[in-house]
């Protein structure tokens, strides 16, 4: 495997693992209140959304070394041209996004395994901001700045998630059965 294909396939594998840990986060409720903290379903969570992460780190080491070279001034530069061409102005600060992507994809992974309690009962404002900080930076990722099969792939699986995820905010989890 050459170094674009470990970018591609690393981030297609992030994405999945996120995919697999949100679908995971919306059946949290089968547990029953109270029980959840300490269950195999809690550990298994845990364990996909650190796999997520890490993979994610590992597809941001792929790109660094593969395409940047280890420079912050090229990754700098090609995320301004990258933007540039999408967008019709040049903004590099959005390669920051990114580090701040990983670094609080870590801090978040760290918290769930040295306070599984604390993290699970949160603030709800918490989840809800690095949740939507990390669609942000997954669709940005995935789908604006990527082209071919992993911009497709990515639209099915966040649609599917989001067909998914307002399926159970408006409590329609399930057709009732009939008598």
């Amino acid at each position: 495997m050459d170094g674009k294909e470990l970018i591609l396939w690393t981030v297609r594998l992030g994405l999945g693992c996120y995919a697999v840990s949100w679908y995971r986060h919306l059946q949290r409720d089968s547990v029953g209140p109270g029980r959840y903290e300490n269950s195999s379903a809690s550990r298994g969570d845990r364990l996909w959304w650190s796999v997520a992460g890490l993979i994610f780190w590992i597809h941001f080491a792929a790109a660094f070394h593969f395409h940047h070279h280890w420079s912050h001034q090229h990754a700098f530069t090609h995320t301004a041209q990258r933007t540039g061409d999408m967008l019709g102005w040049e903004f590099g600060y959005g390669v920051y996004f990114n580090y701040l992507f990983l670094l609080l994809w870590a801090a978040d992974v760290s918290w769930w395994w040295f306070s599984p309690v604390g993290y699970l009962h949160r603030r709800r404002w918490i989840s809800v901001s690095i949740q939507v900080f990390f669609l942000f930076v997954i669709i940005n990722g995935a789908i604006v700045f990527v082209r071919g099969p992993t911009r497709w792939m990515s639209i099915l699986v966040l649609l599917l998630l989001g067909i998914l995820s307002s399926r159970r905010l408006l409590g329609k989890t399930e057709v009732p059965a009939t008598p």
